[in-house]
């Protein structure tokens, strides 16, 4: 939209040709002239749009925004040779309703009217300049007949050159293009020059020297003057980068607001229901079809719904306030799920144009406390419930900790505090403690031959022996390898030796298949009696030396000693 004062040096018909609106008024802000396009925005005709005010089409609360912006009175002339403003006004018809549409509003030297219909003569690089300066659009023209090229200022701007050390040409021109553009540009340039086709806010990259790239929005026509000698294709570049940025932003946070895995809702101010993402349907089971336009209360809550929640929400709703809480809501299948859920009130001054809500289903941790609570009616039961808990889990951790994975036997780990509160009773009561050490006979051919699955069954089936021969009281421990341990409490020599010598006989007595194959395994014992509380080591090296007189005297046999004070 354009001040009549500029129509002597912009070409109206250049511009509508590139897709633009055009418009022109005197300085009461009477219309001179509107293109077709225009006036079919304004639902008028062309004829119609003479000495029609600008008043007439705009908003009146944009009106005075107008008037005030561009310090402008009714009667009033101006002499400013820059834009005045650029600003955004709704547009009003009799057959439509108000829409956005951005026009530009310029004021510059004086114009007599009836130049207003006439074509210029010629394009010359003052027009040129003119629409770079107060269109804040880049401005190129290529010349067919002569092959050159024409930049304006804001060209260069957009491309990061100046014209005092690059002078543009159509190869050079068309080089700056992002590789993938490159061929749409190229395609509207020779559509341009062969079939005098034109193109419209074409989105294309530039990339400059120092490899920025810059978005714009690119037009261009074919044009011819007068005396059909010389032919032009001219255009325009709109420098979009920023806008493109905030689109990107834009997707990327609407991509985020629909792959959450929060259920988000949208409403409008009556609380129905304008959108809602993915995780919403998978919560609840509603497809966004299924409960557009309604309210979520109506399809959501059930007879286990509590009423002073929704009382709650309500209320909280009802002024303008933000409210978080938990209801219990059903799925479409039936069932039934508890929702934490938040709703805020988007407001526009005092009004409540839309709500937001997330919910997520924790159903699982309400259960879990539910379940909880159950339990806990009292103090007392809080602690021991939590005390048996905390029994459970370290017993797990100890039991993980403590047991070797392959035979269910205590490991090493937990050896010196058993041994440890042997020797106490020991200490306190002269109850002897033994020491039984077991070894695997010939377990390393047994892995050579058959491969370690069977060495593995070989010990499985060993520890299984010795928890089926020892005493209840009995700690049996697998210290790794193929050797064991038996630890005994107020045993004797004769109790120990009658004990090992019946996890012996079982020992050999254990029939292993492999294939059609009958293994039988074998296992030497070491025996120490202590009645005098030796250190750990002692007693195992004792042991041990039993253990190997026990190899040494033709394995499968028991060898003890015994230690009194």
């Amino acid at each position: 939209m354009f001040n009549s004062k500029l129509v002597n040096r912009l070409d109206c018909s250049l511009l509508e040709q590139l897709g633009y609106l055009v418009a022109v008024y005197d300085q009461q802000w009477r219309s001179v002239y509107s293109c077709e396009k225009m006036a079919d925005l304004l639902a008028i005709n062309v004829a119609d749009s003479s000495n029609r005010s600008l008043n007439d089409f705009v908003d009146s609360q944009d009106w005075l925004v107008l008037k005030e912006s561009a310090t402008l009175n009714d009667g009033e002339a101006h002499d400013v040779k820059l834009p005045l403003l650029d600003i955004k006004l709704r547009i009003r018809s009799t057959t439509k309703e108000l829409s956005n549409n951005t026009f530009y509003i310029f004021s510059s030297e004086i114009l007599t009217i009836d130049s207003v219909t006439k074509k210029l003569p010629e394009i010359n690089e003052s027009v040129i300049l003119d629409v770079d300066k107060h269109l804040k659009l880049g401005y190129w023209r290529y010349a067919i007949n002569n092959n050159s090229l024409l930049w304006s200022e804001g060209i260069y701007q957009i491309h990061g050159l100046s014209p005092d050390n690059f002078t543009p040409t159509l190869d050079s021109a068309l080089s700056f293009y992002h590789e993938d553009d490159l061929p749409i540009i190229k395609s509207l340039v020779n559509d341009a020059i062969a079939k005098k086709k034109s193109w419209h806010a074409v989105t294309l990259r530039i990339v400059t020297p120092d490899g920025g790239v810059r978005w714009v929005l690119s037009s261009g026509c074919f044009y011819q003057l007068a005396d059909n000698k010389d032919s032009f294709i001219c255009g325009v570049f709109e420098d979009v980068t920023e806008q493109q940025r905030v689109s990107s932003e834009h997707n990327f946070l609407v991509t985020a607001l629909k792959e959450t895995s929060v259920g988000m809702v949208v409403a409008d101010h009556d609380k129905n229901v304008i959108w809602v993402n993915k995780s919403f349907e998978r919560i609840t089971g509603y497809s966004l079809i299924e409960v557009a336009g309604n309210k979520l209360g109506n399809i959501l809550q059930g007879e286990g719904t509590d009423p002073e929640v929704v009382e709650e929400i309500s209320e909280f709703l009802q002024k303008g306030m933000a409210i978080k809480t938990r209801i219990k809501n059903y799925h479409k299948s039936g069932r039934s799920y508890w929702n934490e859920l938040s709703i805020t009130p988007i407001t526009k001054g005092s009004k409540v144009d839309y709500y937001f809500a997330v919910q997520n289903d924790v159903t699982n941790e309400v259960n879990a406390k539910l379940e909880l609570q159950n339990l806990n009616h009292d103090l007392e039961a809080q602690v021991e419930a939590r005390t048996i808990e905390l029994k459970i889990i370290n017993q797990k951790l100890s039991e993980q900790a403590n047991i070797d994975p392959l035979t269910g036997l205590l490991n090493r780990r937990p050896l010196n505090g058993y041994i440890a509160e042997a020797q106490i009773a020991l200490n306190d009561g002269n109850q002897p403690l033994s020491y039984i050490l077991i070894d695997i006979d010939d377990f390393k051919n047994l892995n050579d031959k058959f491969g370690h699955s069977v060495g593995d069954l070989a010990l499985e089936k060993v520890a299984e022996a010795l928890i089926e021969n020892s005493r209840k009281e009995d700690k049996v421990f697998r210290l790794g390898g193929e050797e064991f341990l038996v630890l005994m409490k107020a045993a004797n020599t004769s109790v120990a030796l009658t004990v090992s010598e019946r996890m012996r006989l079982a020992i050999a007595s254990t029939p292993i298949f492999v294939g059609d194959d009958l293994i039988n395994i074998t296992a030497s014992f070491g025996v120490l009696t202590d009645g005098r509380g030796l250190s750990v080591e002692e007693s195992l090296r004792l042991a041990d030396k039993c253990l190997y007189q026990a190899k040494a005297s033709g394995k499968n046999r028991v060898v003890s000693e015994v230690r009194n004070p």
